[in-house]
């Protein structure tokens, strides 16, 4: 049995269609990138998570963040769970 998206990620897009999070990720190392992916794909499939992975960051906003351990310390990759699309 194939294992279901709880969340799907979706990168924050401007309205010039500029996606700072995607761009910024791509400047990072592959180990960088293969960690934050690992790291976000986890939640994606394993929501709801608590620490150390996922922290809530508001819970009148709904704002959590992805941490990841990464070679120059951690990353944060912020989000607000939502339903699959």
């Amino acid at each position: 049995m194939t294992p279901k998206k709880i969340l799907t990620a979706v990168s924050y897009q401007r309205s010039s269609g500029r996606e700072p999070v995607r761009n910024w990720l791509l400047s990072r190392s592959q180990d960088d990138r293969r960690k934050i992916g690992q790291d976000i794909m986890a939640v994606e499939y394993g929501w709801p998570c608590g620490e150390p992975l996922c922290k809530s960051l508001s819970s009148y906003t709904g704002l959590w963040e992805v941490r990841s351990h990464i070679v120059d310390g951690i990353a944060r990759v912020f989000f607000i769970p939502t339903s699959p699309r």
